[in-house]
């Protein structure tokens, strides 16, 4: 009884062992695979998911996630992958089934989330992967075939002394008690037990196991209340960090233009800088300012002005990339700022941005009664030691296509010349402010 007790015990203790090593294996090669992970321009993952499905044959499906922890897209496109990643996110850390693209059975996967290419940041992209779990059956034979085969070797030297245990401590006691019932003898004059003995001793044997299967029962009752628990709170975990995402991206978001605001700046800027710094990557920023926005405001009316910047705010979305960040920086004014882009990049950027405004401020009034300043500055181009550094920059250069004539991009070294269509009066005017 003693040892069947400690072959269970140890059996369930190693099991549970090697399970905690196999997620953590999965939760190694999920980050692993992630940081492998390089969207093409378009933001589009195929060609990296199934260059890296070439390379590890554990890795499944990957889906992208939203802000919110919503499935966005699934590489590869397929029904049987969408439904395990769906299936996969209710249910963290549970084994899920997955149909393979051939018919040929089913596979058995785990969904773990990890930031998409390594990131640190709070902000970063998340990604689903479905790892393929490894075989239980091979991964436990040889652990079990090993331990029953020191356990047979154990019993089997120490048979003799489990039997003088057995003897001296079970059996002989046993012998003693049963002399001590009352006995009849039978037609040979043998004497045997009352058969009354041996039913009552039957009654509680068969009372212990079913104490015995009720003790069972509970348990398995509570494991599955515990498992449903945890589920309920991980689903709560998730709507609670649902919510608060909602909650901080609304604190961070400009109510009129949708853009990010000054608080979105405050907290993101100086950890973009530095995550740029430690990994040699360049970051570009470029401050914009709106030429004669006052006047404009003034003479149209606010509602009108209102107009102008909430379209400011839909051609700034519409004109970068996922991974760069727009802010409302103050009234008319805007800075972008553009991860892995130098200044001459950035100045392309810039250029477009005001050549799109231009053509709509046009087609408001027929005149050039707005229009669009931005300056441009690179934190490794220029030397900065901080984000703050890099926006005054950024800034200073703004200041620099103002006195330069307005309407125009300057990287600080030399403003662009202003375009053929764009009037002027030949005078270096003051930077207004909304």
């Amino acid at each position: 009884m003693l040892v069947s007790v400690a072959v269970v015990v140890f059996a369930t203790l190693f099991r549970h062992g090697l399970q905690r090593q196999a997620d953590e294996l999965l939760t190694e090669q999920a980050h692993t695979c992630a940081g492998a992970l390089i969207p093409a321009k378009d933001g589009d993952l195929s060609d990296s998911v199934a260059a890296l499905q070439s390379r590890n044959e554990r890795l499944l499906a990957v889906a992208l996630l939203d802000a919110y922890g919503e499935v966005q897209t699934v590489y590869p496109p397929r029904p049987a992958h969408r439904a395990a990643v769906h299936a996969g996110l209710r249910d963290l850390g549970d084994v899920i089934c997955v149909a393979p693209p051939v018919a040929a059975g089913t596979v058995t996967a785990k969904a773990v989330v990890v930031p998409l290419n390594g990131s640190l940041s709070p902000l970063a992209t998340q990604a689903l992967l479905l790892l393929r779990t490894p075989d239980d059956a091979a991964a436990w034979l040889p652990p079990t075939a090993m331990f029953a085969a020191v356990m047979c070797g154990v019993c089997f030297l120490n048979v003799r002394s489990l039997g003088r245990w057995f003897e001296g401590r079970v059996a002989q006691p046993l012998r003693e008690m049963a002399g001590a019932l009352p006995t009849s003898a039978d037609g040979n004059g043998h004497m045997s037990l009352r058969v009354g003995v041996w039913h009552e001793t039957a009654q509680i044997a068969a009372r212990f196991q079913e104490l015995l299967e009720t003790l069972a029962e509970s348990d398995a009752r509570s494991r599955r209340l515990e498992r449903e628990a945890q589920r309920q709170i991980l689903r709560q975990e998730r709507g609670f960090d649902r919510e608060l995402r909602r909650e901080r991206d609304r604190a961070t978001t400009d109510p009129l233009t949708g853009l990010r605001n000054r608080t979105f700046l405050e907290e993101q800027l100086e950890p973009l800088f530095t995550q740029h710094v430690e990994q040699n990557q360049e970051l570009a920023a470029v401050m914009i300012d709106l030429d004669n926005f006052k006047v404009y405001n003034d003479s149209r009316g606010h509602q009108v002005g209102d107009a102008l910047l909430r379209f400011v705010g839909a051609l700034l979305r519409g004109a970068l990339r996922p991974t760069d960040h727009a802010v409302r920086y103050g009234g008319d004014e805007f800075l972008v700022l553009l991860p892995q882009t130098d200044s001459a990049q950035a100045a392309i950027v810039a250029e477009r941005i005001t050549k799109l405004f231009r053509q709509y401020a046009r087609r408001l009034d027929g005149q050039d009664t707005v229009s669009m300043s931005a300056g441009v500055a690179a934190a490794r181009e220029h030397s900065c030691g901080t984000g703050h550094e890099l926006v005054s920059r950024a800034d200073a250069n703004l200041y620099a296509a103002k006195r330069g004539g307005k309407n125009r991009v300057s990287t600080g070294d030399q403003p662009a010349p202003r375009p053929a269509c764009a009037t002027t009066n030949g005078t270096a005017t003051v930077r207004e402010r909304a």
